[in-house]
């Protein structure tokens, strides 16, 4: 079974860290306000890490699965790219939508 390695896993943690930081940047020169900056900075960190998370978990179901087998006899390796592909839209799903109703949330104090 395929897995990441250890600089990709850490890689992803970062992006996910960068993209909070982002993210509590643009509260930050939005709103003014440390309270909101803080939580939507560690909440849009949290979703991108469980985003990228659940697409892993899902990506990997689907390739070792005997829909990705049935897939990889006609197309080689095809299994595990339908998987990787599967994953990397639940991961962008999640992360889509968790972030939009994180930041709802937030803009409703």
């Amino acid at each position: 079974m395929i897995e990441p390695s250890a600089a990709l896993r850490i890689g992803g943690g970062a992006l996910a860290v960068v993209g909070g930081a982002v993210a509590a940047y643009g509260e930050y020169n939005s709103t003014h306000s440390i309270a909101k900056t803080v939580a939507v900075g560690v909440g849009d960190t949290g979703v991108g890490l469980a985003a990228g998370w659940a697409g892993g978990v899902v990506g990997g179901m689907v390739a070792g699965s005997e829909w990705g087998a049935a897939v990889g006899t006609i197309i080689p390796v095809g299994g595990t790219v339908v998987g990787a592909v599967v994953g990397a839209v639940v991961g962008a799903a999640i992360g889509y939508f968790g972030s939009n109703a994180l930041n709802s949330i937030v803009n409703f104090f």
